[in-house]
């Protein structure tokens, strides 16, 4: 239904290379589009599904910053960053065959000592790969489970990720 209506708005915008952040509700509007990770509108290949725990999860949780070129990230790959996760579906499944989401992985859960890792609660979904967010071909679109616009207290690495963002009008969310 949301491709139908919006398909061509869609098109246009990918097309005008403008970045997209998709956080949470967004990130599986961005997978439901078929704009992640294939960023084909209306060609779906991932869904996110219910939590392992069967349970929402409302928590700080750690992230690493890997090196997948991603304009959202830029100059932070390898940092840890913390910041909240609250979901209760943000399990990622590839539906179709294609590229996994791991290939494209901009954020990975992680450990105290600052690893990916698929261990509950520090992997607060169960992710495959230990996924937290993954990118386009292009680098400009970002689907990301936990909710950087939650944090209260933030830390100065999140700090600078926050003032990097495009200025409002340069960027769209889907929220």
């Amino acid at each position: 239904m949301l491709v139908a209506r919006l398909r061509d708005q869609l098109v246009r915008f990918l097309d005008a290379r403008k970045p997209l952040l998709g956080i949470c509700n967004g990130y599986q509007v961005l997978t439901e589009a078929g704009i992640l990770p294939g960023r084909t509108p209306g060609e779906r290949t991932m869904a996110l599904l219910e939590n392992q725990s069967a349970r929402f999860e409302d928590r700080k949780v750690r992230l690493i910053v890997s090196t997948q070129p991603c304009a959202w990230t830029e100059g932070l790959a390898g940092q840890v960053l913390e910041m909240p996760c609250a979901h209760g579906e943000g399990r990622p499944l590839m539906c179709a065959a294609g590229t996994p989401a791991e290939t494209r992985a901009v954020f990975y859960y992680g450990d105290e000592r600052g690893r990916p890792t698929m261990d509950y609660p520090e992997n607060p979904n169960g992710s495959p790969g230990a996924v937290a967010g993954i990118t386009d071909e292009s680098g400009l679109v970002l689907g990301l489970m936990p909710h950087p616009e939650r944090a209260s207290l933030a830390t100065p690495v999140f700090s600078r990720w926050l003032k990097d963002f495009p200025k409002p009008g340069e960027m769209a969310e889907v929220a």
